[in-house]
């Protein structure tokens, strides 16, 4: 992305989520897709494993599979409104983890992952040196007054072992532009722009 759109998403978060984060930890792509594909494509090799909270969106097992990734499902329940279980996210970490997806709201279920159910899955990952994804097309479409938290707000305000994926088609209704971003660890974010050189340059 040019600097000054890199710049003022770097601004919109620090503005809205008080994250601190530079424009260099900013990264665009062409939608929240690519943004997803790329990462899996980072952080997996062959064997390696991600943790995903099920029933899930529809690209996410092939994203994990593409890269020689095996996708863990950690299903949850109608009963308890799609909530995670931190408890079963928890037991399905292994020495092979190397990320876990959370997305809230979730799309299909529309779940709205409570606070501390996250703070307790992030503060399992940290321990473990396991990335946190956070898909965040949706956080802006929530109703009755429920409101979702923006992942870095709660725990790492300076995205230092976090990945925010978000973009321009839901919050601003701009789907076909296929504008997305991810915010993230500046390592990560590099080796990200270094994917993106020979995958759409």
């Amino acid at each position: 992305g040019v600097p000054a759109l890199r710049g003022a998403v770097a601004g919109l978060y620090a503005r809205d989520h008080g994250l601190s984060v530079g424009a260099d930890q900013v990264l665009v792509t062409h939608g929240g897709k690519q943004a997803l594909y790329m990462l899996m494509q980072a952080l997996l090799d062959p064997g390696d494993e991600a943790v995903l909270l099920t029933p899930a969106w529809v690209s996410y097992l092939p994203q994990i599979g593409l890269a020689g990734g095996r996708a863990v499902c950690v299903p949850c329940e109608p009963r308890e409104g799609f909530q995670p279980d931190p408890d079963r996210v928890i037991a399905a970490f292994t020495d092979r983890t190397r990320l876990v997806i959370l997305n809230s709201p979730s799309n299909p279920t529309g779940c709205v992952i409570a606070p501390e159910r996250l703070q307790a899955i992030d503060a399992a990952a940290e321990k473990r040196g396991i990335v946190v994804i956070s898909d965040e097309l949706y956080r802006s479409i929530t109703f009755g007054g429920v409101e979702a938290a923006c992942h870095g707000t709660l725990f790492d305000p300076t995205l230092s072992r976090t990945v925010l994926v978000d973009a321009v088609s839901k919050t601003w209704a701009m789907t076909g532009w296929r504008v997305g971003f991810v915010l993230g660890p500046r390592d990560l974010v590099g080796a990200l722009g270094r994917i993106q050189g020979h995958l759409t340059s």
